[in-house]
């Protein structure tokens, strides 16, 4: 080390360093990093370290600051910083580290070989004349801007040396992070020299495992990460830096005052030393305001120290985070961040906000592998850049190329888009860019405006460009951009091998005036074709001057405009200049496809984006946000037009991440003339820019008008346009005689100099960014020879802004098509002047007195014009169809499109839909991923239909369907619909008696149905004595299955297959099922012709592009009309099953949506509200959600608002209609009020009419809603009579609901005319109640219905199920009604709170669980003692009492009695005793103690007594039959008679009627209680009115059996429900019937017989007082049913009646096959039930 410093200080003399001068080291660690830093030293030179990595504009400000005499540098850096001496002519001269082509004679290797060793030893240091030498220049951190220059002595480097003892390095292991960048870095590499420490170097390294490796390979005991002023001590506090060094003094004094503060106090810390710098080099002024006059350095640092002297760092002042009037300190946010274990590092900086000053925003580096690497395009690195620029510039040399000689560029934005321009301007030539795509008429403008020497283009516009040359007679040398035989192409240029000398050596053409022109830029006049913009080099240099606020230093752009505009250029002239990253993208995806523009900025991280206001219009309008979000977009620059202040605050709404910033800014300006800072309002374009004058003048007067008043732009400055090339008039009327250029734009500036866009008056159309000039159009157009004139005006577009609209006069005689004069315009000019607004013929233009055109008469009539052509073109929108309704004769008339009365088969439009996009997705199961494609399906459909022929179905046939919502649904339906037989959807839940119904109503010839269902529909088949066929979904042995009906079809049958005709549109296609609200649900048919005009292609543009998912099943009419729309839009539905969608699995359904990216979901409103008030919406955004369509039921205004609020991004619209109309009546759509069901749909009809008289209402008035529309159902099916009450005498269609309209057309549905409640002559609304109800966010679904009451005719009662995990009590639903609701709306009945039922589990109110270790008998006997009066038992025979104080006393002795006996806790005592007051006595005696209690039988008789006192008796123990129910609560009107069931086994009883309970029902579940319901043979869970044995789960459930395991396994199954051995169902409201035991079965050739079946039916004869059937041994059926009866006195039946009566009401086998016997009186357990065993054994002996 001695020898390499001292050979460098030696080569250093013979440079003639002299002291004072300064040495650049710009290196990491490394081995020989070292050597110039002591070499300087030794010669009292100064060194001044860097930073390893230099880009050109650190680089040169490292070199302007200290201006070395000698740089040592990294080869990194090398070339870099050779580049910038050169560029600034100074002597500065390099030597690199390592080896470098170019660098072999200026190498510290090749410098240390020229020295020998003979000077080493003679060698001997300079010596100082004074001790403040400055000994070294650091730079300091530049967190308040760029580095000062911190000038460090000799002196002050040996003292803190010689004090701070932290850094005593003797016999250490060093190892150290810092390079001598830093000071801490380069004081460590002498410290570690003096105290002879063994040095570990490591490079720069941020992989803290590598670190770590370094440290343990090399045994490191001393690493250092700096710290100079304090230090810790082993002893000192975490978080602290410790204390003050030796001979160091710190004090803390207030920043504003100067005040010095004391103990934990925070201010600024302020350091004296013996060490401190000198000051700042070169910089006396910063020097003086960083060390006041008493010799304290401010730091800047904010902190404190505690009581022992300790010091605690908090920020630095200039970090503060400005929020509202709030200082917050990014390092308090930072030190909380990096807790997180998935967090490397953290910087908290300030975002400016317009309203609360900054927001705090977080960068962070995370722990590697944690990061996603995003894949990068093409690539070029500044050298590249730089390299092929150059030379492209040599090449342009040695082919002529001049200072002042024009290039073209006519090229898009790609790659090599720089390396014309940038070698243009490296030899003065002046850039002359164009459109990419060129006509020949283009071409030719260009060429006589420009007069290019050579031109760079697009190979797309040689042959246009090569002509027009030509037709000129112009030389122009053409360089292809692409290839193309027979041209030099760019590539041939940039692959010519060149000199590497030549690159190095290479200099810029020397311009000796700045206002020389340096391109000449297009731009558009109010006349004629584009004008050509001189702009000379100081403007130039102006427009890529860093502007603050919009520059793009280190950012990552993508800039949307291309070269052809001069923002476009001056911006790739900036992103050099401010060392940003350039993402290239196509003019042709920027025009088009915002959101590839979208998916671009998220790939590649882009920072910054510059663009025109389009792309904001876009994102507002289409929520493209959604799918790209874009986080790391920081700046969003505009420019190009008006940017409204409603669109500002929408889109920074959307991207609160982003600063957007309006511009203003023009090419005949020189660029950027305006521009928004932090602070700016939305809606401006923000503040004048450096170096401009502006002012608003009077168009008229040329007036300087002030703040607020509107006018003429006009703007001076020295770097606008020279003037317009080859164009002095021009030029003359644009740049008056004071130098004002006078803009056309309309503007005004308010008090603060803010500045406003209103309007141009000049003709220019704002298409996009670009400003098209009508009159090059209209230049264009009059070339035909059939125009006389032409005149092109802008069309207003929501997205590009303006669109050109032609009004063309014709050659009186002559003839031109639309289409001829837009191929002309696509002929010769650009693609953006197109005439997009369209054209319009005219038989003469309108003309002002002055004889112009009157261009604003045009406009309004472009406006209309445009309208009408945008219909001709374009499908109708259903929405924009909804909005044109009309109100005639107080009826509402949707809009009339025409409709199809040909008899067309709906499904064969289905058909030929599917075929015509095979690879469309058609379907997706949700929970397997599974897909159909429309191949698929029509495939599939098709098999089905030639199976349903080749079983003979014949048109007008019925087929059944009861099918999940499944892939196989829709199949069977169109395969049924394909040959003309009529689809009957029904319910995919069946009970007997709905089975019984469907099939005799429409007596289908096949059902297809889940295999759950087949025992149902065979004994429904069998009683109703129909010859059916079943086809299940799934396989099930011995029945055929889907899977078989659609194998084995020949493929010529498949692809022959041809549609049934139909020859009535009024034939029959569908029987949907109505509700069912008005009783059992109506069969409505649905004809071909109302399912087809349903669907008109205006309806079908409702589901275009859309993924969808409802959760209506083909069922519904609704879900039959949606499964077809679908089909029909070639939008993909994803299918939910049943059990999801009825079970109320709303988290199902949430990740569906999210999973599949669902865009237009239906839904009911009850899931709707459940899922806004629970919080599901918290944990599933459901952002790709863009409509929400509520049906079923009326929404109600204050959920749709609530609903829309959670979920802003989605429309939530709800729509009104019936299975009876079989069409939407009204469509809810944009601008319709809340709470309405929207405006009437197109081709339907609605009157209101009184409910009494059926007389035609008016706006606001209630009444009932009827209806007229094509799609409205033929009639009911058999139902003639139903059919005719349903219409009125003219025709219309009786709703049945209440509603009215308002003087808008906004639709309003109140309630159902069936569903009043008649209260004392008053008609109350349910549904008014119900909305308020709903309105409490513990409330998911509500009915509220009629009691009967004998004085007031009905009360209200509401029957409501609660949100789960969430609360609400009766009275707090009594207090909701009362106040917002009149008087007569109280809740006069008590609500009944619904059972929930959730995966086919029955679940009871969820109240608190006790699972502490409490004594039940302790709880008791606190209570007897709470209340020592109160009555707690009575004696019925001898009527004494005993009160609460009698019983604690009674039931303590006994306790104590019992632990004299030596009982203890466990001991089993039993309790064989009558009903009497001692028996809870002992009972509770033995439970104080903890004993068990062992209960014993007791037999007692019962005496008669009145029963006029009871409220309430409780039956349980055994089935308690309806009818006995029923008679008893006649017999006794006024108790309250409850059946409940329970057993021991569960702990006691856990269900129990209450007063609205159905008779024989045991109730509903107890809090706290779960019940199923499962197939005694399968396990499997079943549904509603599916009967099987019942299990609970119960907290009080018993422990077990005592002494018997084996029983008590027995008694639960695998998931802990106990088994109850009984068998039971529960109906759609919850409620549990009990129908016997699974013991208790009679086993009849392999058929389980139901005994209490038969016994229900033997209970119905009026002799019957109670029967009972048992099984009876049978050598052959194995057992026959024997009934055991006993006889109502005074009363006769004999055997064979009730043989009869049996056979009659059963199956077969449910005969009495083994008699009946009569008894007296049963024979009964101790708990009062039948003791069947018993009887068994009687009859058997």
């Amino acid at each position: 080390m001695t020898e390499k410093s001292v050979k460098c200080a030696l080569w250093l003399r013979e440079q003639a360093v002299q002291p004072g001068d300064i040495i650049g080291i710009c290196t990491h660690n490394h081995l020989e990093s070292y050597v110039p830093l002591l070499a300087a030293l030794y010669i009292d030179a100064i060194s001044n370290p860097w930073d390893n990595e230099l880009s050109p504009t650190t680089a040169r400000y490292f070199l302007m600051l200290t201006r070395p005499k000698i740089v040592f540098v990294n080869a990194e850096s090398a070339k870099c910083l050779e580049q910038v001496i050169k560029e600034n002519n100074l002597n500065t001269k390099l030597v690199v580290f390592g080896e470098l082509a170019g660098f072999e004679d200026a190498s510290l290797t090749s410098i240390l070989h020229s020295q020998d060793d003979t000077g080493i030893n003679e060698f001997e240091c300079v010596e100082l004349s004074s001790p403040d030498h400055v000994a070294t220049i650091v730079c300091s951190s530049g967190t308040s801007g760029l580095p000062k220059a911190t000038e460090i002595s000799h002196a002050s480097m040996i003292n803190y040396m010689a004090c701070v003892k932290i850094h005593d390095l003797q016999g250490h292991v060093s190892m150290w992070t810092p390079s001598m960048r830093w000071y801490c870095g380069l004081f460590i590499i002498i410290k570690a020299i003096l105290d002879c420490s063994k040095r570990v170097i490591i490079p720069d390294c941020d992989k803290i495992e590598k670190i770590c490796r370094f440290i343990e390979k090399y045994k490191a005991r001393m690493t250092d990460y700096g710290g100079l002023c304090a230090r810790q001590t082993k002893h000192s506090k975490p978080g602290s830096c410790g204390f003050v060094c030796e001979t160091g003094r710190l004090k803390v004094v207030d920043p504003d005052t100067g005040k010095v503060l004391g103990v934990n106090k925070t201010g600024e810390i302020w350091a004296k030393s013996s060490y401190m710098m000198n000051g700042y080099y070169n910089n006396p002024e910063a020097t003086k305001n960083a060390i006041d006059s008493d010799g304290w350095l401010h730091t800047g640092d904010l902190g404190y120290y505690d009581d022992d002297g300790e010091i605690f760092l908090v920020d630095r002042i200039s970090e503060f985070i400005n929020y509202r009037a709030i200082k917050i300190s990014p390092a308090e946010i930072e030190v909380l961040i990096q807790q997180h274990p998935a967090v490397l590092e953290v910087a908290v900086m300030a975002v400016p906000h317009d309203v609360e000053e900054e927001h705090a925003m977080a960068f962070i580096a995370k722990v590697p592998g944690k990061e996603i690497e995003i894949a990068s395009g093409k690539q070029s690195t500044y050298a590249e850049m730089k390299e092929q620029s150059i030379k492209c510039a040599l090449w342009l040399r040695k082919h002529g190329i001049q200072k002042g000689d024009k290039v073209g560029i006519w090229t898009d934005n790609h790659i090599d888009t720089y390396v014309p321009v940038f070698a243009s301007l490296y030899v003065a030539a002046v850039i002359c860019p164009w459109d990419e795509k060129v006509s020949k008429t283009s071409a030719r403008y260009c060429l006589s405006l420009t007069s290019p020497k050579l031109i760079f283009v697009d190979t797309d516009s040689v042959a246009n460009l090569v002509e027009a040359a030509k037709e000129a007679n112009l030389e122009v040398e053409v360089i292809v951009i692409g290839s193309l035989t027979g041209f030099v192409s760019l590539t041939d240029i940039l692959q010519d091998q060149v000199n590497p000398s030549e690159i190095d050596e290479f200099r810029c053409t020397i311009v000796d005036n700045l206002h020389d022109i340096a391109m000449i830029c297009a731009s558009s006049g109010t006349t004629g074709m584009p004008k050509g913009v001189e702009l000379s080099y100081l403007s130039l240099y102006n427009s890529i001057t860093p502007i603050e606020e919009v520059h793009t230093i280190n950012e990552v752009i993508l800039s949307i405009p291309t070269i052809r505009w001069h923002y476009g250029l001056s911006l790739m002239f900036e992103l050099v200049m401010s060392n940003a990253k350039w993402i290239i993208t196509s003019a042709e995806v920027a025009f088009k496809d915002e959101t590839e523009i979208c998916k671009i900025i998220q790939d590649y991280e882009v920072t910054w984006l510059g663009t025109d206001i389009s792309f904001p219009y876009v994102l507002f309008k289409y929520n493209i946000l959604q799918k790209y979000p874009m986080p790391s977009l920081k700046k969003l620059v505009i420019t190009g037009g008006p940017f409204l202040k409603k669109i500002h605050e929408a889109v920074a709404k959307m991207m609160p991440h982003t600063q957007i910033l309006n511009c203003y800014g023009l090419t005949d300006a020189g660029g950027l003339c305006v521009s928004q800072a932090k602070n700016s309002k939305l809606g401006s374009c923000g503040f004048v820019t450096k170096g401009l004058k502006i002012k608003v003048v009077d168009e008229q007067t040329g007036q300087a008008l002030g703040p607020n008043k509107t006018g003429e732009l006009c703007i001076k400055s020295e770097f606008i346009m020279n003037g317009y090339h080859k164009n002095p008039e021009e030029t003359k009327n644009v740049i008056d005689s004071n130098g004002w250029l006078h803009t056309k734009d309309i503007m005004y500036y308010d008090e603060e100099g803010e500045i406003y866009f209103v309007s141009r008056f000049s003709d220019f159309i704002n298409y996009r960014s670009i400003k098209l000039s009508p009159a090059e159009i209209e230049g264009i157009l009059k070339i035909h020879p059939s125009v006389l004139n032409a005149a092109v005006v802008p069309v207003p577009h929501e997205t590009d802004i303006e669109h050109p609209m032609a009004f063309i006069q014709k050659v009186i005689g002559k003839e031109v098509t639309e289409k001829e004069l837009h191929d002309v315009v696509a002929n010769n000019l650009p693609d953006y002047c197109k005439l997009i607004g369209g054209i319009k013929f005219v038989d003469k233009l309108p003309r002002l007195t002055t004889g112009k055109i009157d261009r604003k008469q045009l406009k309004l009539l472009a406006k209309t014009s445009n309208i009408i052509l945008c219909k001709k073109l374009q499908k109708l929108h259903y929405h924009d169809a909804v909005r044109e309704f009309r109100i005639e004769d107080n009826i509402l008339i949707g809009k009339e499109i025409p409709i199809n009365r040909e008899p067309v088969n709906i499904s064969e439009v289905l058909l030929k839909t599917l075929k015509s996009k095979p690879n469309c997705i058609g379907q997706v199961d949700a929970l397997s991923g599974e897909q159909d494609t429309y191949a698929d399906m029509s495939e599939r459909s098709i098999k089905c239909a030639l199976w349903l022929q080749k079983q003979g179905v014949k048109p007008g046939d019925i087929i059944g369907l009861c099918c999940d919502n499944d892939m196989n649904a829709i199949i069977i339906m169109l395969g049924t619909m394909y040959i003309g037989a009529i689809s009957n959807p029904w319910d995919n839940d069946l009970s007997p008696m709905t089975a019984r119904y469907f099939l005799s109503l429409t007596s289908p010839k096949i059902v297809f149905a889940m295999p759950s269902l087949v025992p149902i529909l065979e004994e429904a088949t069998k009683e109703l004595q129909m010859n059916m066929k079943i086809v299940v979904s799934h396989k099930l042995n011995g029945y055929t299955s889907v899977e078989d009906i659609l194998s084995g079809h020949d493929i010529n049958e498949i692809i022959e297959f041809k549609c049934a005709k139909i020859s009535n549109p009024d034939d029959v296609a569908l029987i949907s099922l109505s509700s069912g609200t008005t009783g059992m649900p109506k069969g409505t048919e649905i004809s071909h012709s109302s399912l087809y005009n349903c669907l008109l292609p205006e309806k079908v543009t409702e589901l275009e592009g859309h993924t969808c998912l409802w959760t209506h099943t083909l069922r519904w009419h609704y879900g039959v009309q949606l499964a077809f729309h679908a089909i029909l839009a070639y939008s993909t539905k994803i299918l939910a099953p049943c059990s999801i969608i009825f079970n109320d699995d709303d988290e199902a359904i949430c990740r569906f949506i999210e999973k599949y990216r669902v865009t237009w979901f239906s839904i009911e409103p009850g899931m709707l509200i459940r899922f806004y008030k629970s919080d599901l919406l918290e944990k599933y955004k459901l952002l790709t959600l863009k409509e929400i369509m509520s049906t079923g039921a009326n929404l109600g205004k204050e959920h749709c608002l609530a609903s829309a609020k959670k979920l802003p991004h989605a429309f939530i619209t709800t729509g009104y209609g019936s299975t009876d109309s079989a069409a939407d009546v009204t469509v809810m759509i944009k601008g319709c009020k809340p709470g309405s069901i929207g405006f009437v749909a197109p081709n339907v009809r609605i009157k209101v009419t009184d409910v009494e008289t059926g007389k035609t209402l008016g706006a606001n008035q209630n009444g009932e809603l009827r209806l007229k529309l094509p799609c409205i159902m033929n009639g009911y099916y058999k139902r003639p009579e139903e059919t005719k009450r349903a219409f009125d005498s003219d025709g219309w269609l009786l709703s049945g609901d209440i509603g009215y309209y308002d003087n808008d057309g906004n639709v309003f549905l109140i309630d159902r005319i069936s569903e009043f409640i008649l209260f004392y002559g008053i008609n109350i609304s349910t549904t008014e109640i119900e909305h308020v109800l709903k309105t409490h966010p513990a409330v998911s679904q509500v009915a509220v219905i009629g009691i009967p009451h004998e004085i007031a005719g009905q009360h209200p009662m509401a029957v409501v199920s609660r949100m789960s995990n969430k609360t609400v009590t009766e009275e707090e639903l009594h207090d909701l009604v009362a106040k917002n609701l009149p008087e007569y709306c109280k809740l006069r009945e008590e609500s009944k709170f619904k059972v929930r039922i959730k995966d086919n589990i029955l679940l009871g109110p969820e109240y608190p669980i006790h699972r502490e270790s409490v004594n039940i008998a302790e709880m008791i006997l606190q209570t007897l003692k709470s209340k020592p009066d109160c009555i707690g038992q009575i004696d019925a025979v001898t009527d004494k009492q005993t009160t609460y104080a009698e019983m604690s006393e009674r039931s303590i002795k006994c306790a104590l009695w019992l632990k004299k006996q030596g009982v203890k806790s466990g001991d089993i005592i039993s309790v064989c005793t009558d009903n009497n007051l001692d028996a809870i006595i002992i009972l509770l005696g033995i439970m104080y103690l903890n004993g068990k209690c062992n209960t014993w039988d007791n037999e007692i008789s019962l005496k008669k007594y009145r029963l006029t006192t009871l409220k309430v008796i409780v039956t349980a123990g055994s089935i308690f039959l309806r009818q006995y129910q029923e008679t008893l609560t006649k017999k006794l009107p006024n108790v309250l008679i409850k059946n409940s069931y329970g057993s021991t086994d569960a702990g006691g009883i856990f269900s129990s009627q209450n007063k609205y309970s159905k008779p024989g029902s045991v109730g509903f579940p107890l809090p706290n209680v779960q019940i199923k319901v499962t197939d005694t043979q399968t396990e499997e869970v079943l549904g509603i009115n599916k009967v099987g044995e019942i299990r609970i789960k119960i907290p009080s459930v018993m422990n077990g059996y005592y002494k018997n395991p084996e029983a008590t396994k027995k008694a639960f199954d695998s998931d802990g429900w106990l088994r109850s051995g009984d068998l039971g169902f529960y109906d759609d409201d919850g409620e549990i019937f009990i129908t016997g035991r699974i013991s208790d079965f009679i086993l009849f050739r392999a058929i389980n017989v139901l005994p209490t079946e038969i016994e229900a039916v033997l209970q119905t004869h009026p002799a019957v007082f109670q029967a009972v059937v048992i099984g009876m041994p049978h050598e052959i059926d194995e057992q026959h049913p024997m009934a055991i009866v006993s006889i109502m006195p005074g009363k006769t039946v004999t055997e064979q009646e009730l043989i009869s009566l049996v056979e009659t009401n059963l199956p077969d086998y449910c005969r009495i096959r083994a008699g009946v016997k009569f008894v007296d009186k049963f024979p009964r357990t101790a708990t009062g039930k039948i003791a069947k065993r018993q009887l068994q054994s009687m009859f058997v002996n």
